[in-house]
């Protein structure tokens, strides 16, 4: 009987169906419902995929190895170069045997922002010619492992104690406008750089103070020099209008142990400042609390119905903080400093009590006690007075020398050190008010505008 088209095209689609079905038991790349893929493929969008090396599907479904690597065993590894393995550093298009057999993993891909520090890898490592010059940065490798001809190796920076080592210069911190007060500390296009600190840049006439450009000649905060502030509020070329003169007391008895008489000796020096009420900073550092009290209790009776403000200073930022509203600056005998913390203390003042002194301020330094060379230092340390040195004198006879002087007010010709009292070695020029002997205990100098 003769087919009908009908049932041609029935046969047609049988022969379709058992040929799927059999590439499907086959494990075929496409699988049918029912069907299954090969041992170690999996279906990825419908099409079996072999999740072992197939570097798009590396281990699971869309799981695409980078292009340095290829997929074995379903992980990405990098590929061989020479016989060595890849991958400790990006090998981006370069084909396998970029570099010679034998050499070490790839050290140095030319399309990649990766290198190897200075000394990775020995002299010799690389053969002449592996890299072209410029290809690593200055000192990338020891001397020798390149050829010479393009790279220079700068090594470390042979710097003098004053400079610090930027990169591979040497630069001043103290001036340089790139790196003031430290490496990659740069100043702005319009400042430079002053004692390590970005200052801005003050067009002539005016002069950098605390922060502001200012006229020295006439400012009454900073007249004629940064700091300077005159009590009239008028300064007129550089000079405090009906300005009062300074004062610096260096006192050799430290207050732990104190008597009326002892006690006028800093009342009076306090009491320089001359005026119905006064502002006192007063730092302590370590000193004893019955110094503390006997100092208190001394302003308090040379006061006169006057009114004194103590106000606690606790370091040299605080002190240099509060000058432009003290009439006084008052620093106790410290017990347990060491040399090198008044040395400190006054190099860090002396910038701004200078000035303060000047421009009619009062600073008293009180001494005695203590095993270092004397609070005294702190004056030298600051260029305000140097006494040379000091001797403990506890319990002997004091000559007042100078009865005329402002801090001999209300003194007796003679009177008792008491203990933790010292004698200076130099007046420095200052005036003498008293005297053990030959050397000075009490010192007052006088500082004009």
């Amino acid at each position: 009987m003769r087919p009908t088209p009908r049932s041609i095209e029935l046969l047609r689609t049988l022969r379709v169906f058992l040929g799927v079905v059999g590439l499907g038991a086959l494990g075929c790349a496409s699988p049918i419902v029912g069907a299954e893929c090969r041992d170690g493929w999996i279906v990825c969008d419908g099409v079996c995929v072999d999740a072992e090396n197939d570097a798009l599907h590396c281990g699971g479904c869309g799981v695409e190895c980078p292009a340095w690597a290829e997929c074995r065993v379903g992980a990405c590894v990098g590929r061989v170069d020479g016989g060595v393995l890849d991958g400790d550093v990006f090998d981006a298009e370069r084909p396998d045997g970029d570099l010679p057999d034998g050499a070490p993993r790839d050290v140095m891909d030319l399309d990649a922002p990766q290198f190897l520090p200075d000394g990775a890898l020995p002299d010799g490592a690389l053969p002449d010619g592996a890299l072209p010059d410029g290809a690593l940065p200055d000192g990338a490798l020891l001397d020798g492992a390149l050829p010479d001809g393009g790279l220079v190796d700068a090594g470390p920076c042979t710097c003098t104690v004053d400079q610090l080592c930027c990169g591979t210069s040497c630069v001043d911190p103290t001036s340089d406008p790139r790196h003031c007060g430290g490496c990659g500390m740069a100043c702005a296009v319009e400042e430079e750089c002053v004692a390590s600190v970005c200052e801005p840049i003050c067009a002539p006439p005016t002069t950098y103070c605390d922060g502001l450009c200012v006229l020295l000649d006439v400012d009454p905060d900073n007249c004629g020099v940064c700091g300077r502030r005159c009590p009239t509020g008028l300064c007129s070329a550089g000079m405090c209008i009906d300005a009062r003169p300074g004062h610096v007391v260096l006192v050799g008895h430290s207050y732990d142990v104190s008597r009326v008489v002892i006690r006028r000796v800093v009342g009076n020096s306090v009491w320089l400042a001359n005026a119905a009420e006064i502002d006192v900073g007063i730092y302590e550092g370590d000193a004893r609390t019955t110094a503390r009290n006997g100092v208190n209790r001394a302003i308090d009776e040379s006061a006169s119905g006057r009114v004194w403000n103590r106000m606690p200073l606790t370091d040299a930022d605080a002190i240099v903080g509060a000058l432009g509203e003290l009439e006084v600056v008052l620093i106790h005998a410290q017990v347990g400093a060491s040399d090198a913390e008044l040395l400190a203390l006054g190099a860090a003042l002396g910038p701004f009590l200078r000035p303060y002194v000047a421009g009619g301020g009062v600073v008293v330094v009180l001494d005695g006690g203590g095993s270092h060379a004397g609070t005294w230092q702190i004056l030298d340390a600051a260029g305000l007075l140097d006494a040379g040195g000091r001797t403990s004198i506890g319990n002997v006879t004091l000559d007042v020398v100078s009865p005329t002087d402002s801090v001999a007010t209300g003194l007796p010709f003679q009177y008792r050190a008491e203990t933790e009292s010292v004698s200076f070695a130099s007046d420095d020029g200052a005036d003498v008010v008293v005297r053990h002997g030959a050397d000075p205990v009490v010192l007052h100098r006088v500082v004009t505008p």
